[in-house]
Formats: structure tokens, sequence, C-alpha cells
């Protein structure tokens, strides 16, 4: 379940319904933002997946709902013996535990394990990608649609299915997400860029596979990366996801200088704001992206 499909089963789907009626130049008022915030924090820790929702709306208790994520994870993996023919079930483990542990980032197989060759790998990750628990997200140059025909098939960024699953792999801190303040949300594993990168796959149009990849120019003195770029409307997109409300937006600007794109995006827990070609929305409206940017 998507952060709108959330907010709906928590029965707060009018709070929904305000936030896709703001816009760059018309914010949403300082105590929905908070609330929605709030609300953000809830669900980076919880997921999406039906049984944790379901358990979170019938008791708020976000620690029970830890235990069913667990369970959740115990089931996938005790199914892994069932693929023991293809690759052994503690590879499909150790590269699970590796997407948890890079995601957001570059995935290198030779990262997986201590001392074992990365390309005995492959045939895992394509296994948890070809099953539904991992999303790859393929670089692309950007210059050109689709996407795809310009990727770079051996340079890709992972995210796993769930948000919720995600930080309970990584065993993040409970106690240091429930005392931060909103604004203030700890983006150990990577939670903020995961979580955007699942809206837009999430909300992406059914009928179709997302086109979501990123971009990264490596050199010796420059070293840019834009977190994903998506299409609209037959344009290129550049998004950037930053934790917090603060931090620079190099990458995005050098994309911008060197590409056709004629607007960016940045995500952050800053209200709605616009900056000449740049489009600053919360990061709770990643899943209506396609919907702002029509404005």
């Amino acid at each position: 379940m998507c952060f709108s499909e959330f907010l709906a089963a928590a029965g707060l789907a009018s709070l929904d319904a305000l936030l896709q009626q703001a816009r760059p130049e018309q914010p949403l008022d300082g105590f929905l933002h908070a609330k929605l915030l709030e609300q953000l924090r809830i669900y980076q820790l919880i997921g999406g997946m039906p049984a944790v929702v379901a358990g979170y709306c019938e008791s708020r208790d976000i620690l029970e709902c830890q235990l069913i994520l667990d369970r959740l994870i115990d089931g996938f993996r005790a199914d892994f013996s069932k693929y023991r023919k293809k690759t052994p079930e503690v590879r499909l483990d150790e590269t699970l535990r590796a997407v948890a542990r890079q995601a957001g980032t570059k995935f290198k197989y030779s990262n997986i394990a201590n001392a074992a060759p990365g390309r005995i790998y492959k045939d895992s990750l394509d296994l948890l990608v070809r099953a539904g628990l991992v999303h790859k997200i393929p670089h692309a140059s950007g210059h050109g649609v689709p996407l795809g025909a310009e990727a770079d098939a051996g340079k890709f960024k992972v995210l796993p299915v769930d948000i919720g699953l995600h930080q309970r792999m990584l065993g993040l801190p409970l106690g240091e997400h429930l005392l931060a303040g909103n604004t203030e949300l700890v983006n150990k594993g990577n939670l903020a860029e995961v979580f955007a990168g699942l809206e837009i796959i999430a909300t992406s149009p059914p009928c179709c596979a997302p086109e979501l990849h990123y971009w990264q120019r490596e050199s010796r003195n420059s070293q840019a990366e834009v977190d994903y770029l998506v299409v609209n409307n037959g344009r290129i997109v550049p998004v950037e996801v930053k934790a917090g409300t603060r931090g620079q937006m190099q990458s995005l600007h050098l994309f911008l200088a060197g590409h056709s794109s004629p607007v960016g995006v940045r995500l952050s827990h800053e209200n709605f704001a616009r900056f000449n070609n740049i489009r600053v929305l919360p990061l709770y409206a990643a899943g209506h992206l396609n919907r702002y940017l029509l404005h």
C-alpha cells in the first residue's frame, strides 16, 4: 500500500485530499504539513504491507507492527528453500540483506559477502527481482526518451519492495525515530530516498512498467548524482531527494544545465515551494509527483 492508501486505511483520506489540492504556488497550512509529516514518520516505520497496516489501524501499536514485519521477513526467508535448485537459499538471504544495506546507492555484487566473488550473486538478485521483493533502478544518461534506450545494465540501484521491511531488516533504532521531531527524521538506511522511489513506482500507470532510472556523473574532480529520473508528458524530469529541510541542489542544477529538461523536482521535508525551474515538494507528496508536474 502506498502512502495515500495508508492514509485512507487509517481514516485520513480527507488529509490526502487536501494534499492533492496543494501546489508549489499554494503551500499547505503549516498545521496540515506537520500532521502529514507525522503520518509519514509512522509510515516509514511500519510500511505498506497490508497485514502490517491492518494491525496498525486496529491497535495503533507500532511495536506490534514490528513483530508482524518480523514474521513476514521470516516467511520470505522460509520460501527461499523452494529455489535451492537454482541458487542456494543462504545466497538468496545474503543478497536480500545486501539489498537493505545498499538501498538507494549504486549496487555492488562485491559488497554482498566478504571474500566471495560478486558474480555468483547475480542469479540470486535476478530471482529476488522476479519474485517482486526487489526493484532495480538502472542508470541512464537522461538525454532522451525512452530512458531505457540509453540505460547502462551494469550500473543500477536497488530498492526493497517495502520501506517497513527495509528498516526492519536494517535493524534501525525504533526509539530514535519515535523521539525525533517531524523535520528531524533520521536518514539512516536512506529512508527518504527509498520511500520516494517506492512511491513513484507504486503510483505509476498500471498499464506499463514504471520508467524509473537514476543519473550519475563520475569524474575525478566532479561527481554528481540525481536520485531519480522520471518521464512526464514526454519530458525527462530529474528528482532529487533530501532528508530534512536543508541541502544543496548542485547535482540537480548540473543535470538541468546539461540536458533539455525544463523542470526539476526536489523532495524534502519542506512545504511546497518553487525556485525558478525547480519545484520543491514535501516528501510525503512523492506519490502525486505527476499531478504536480502538470501545473
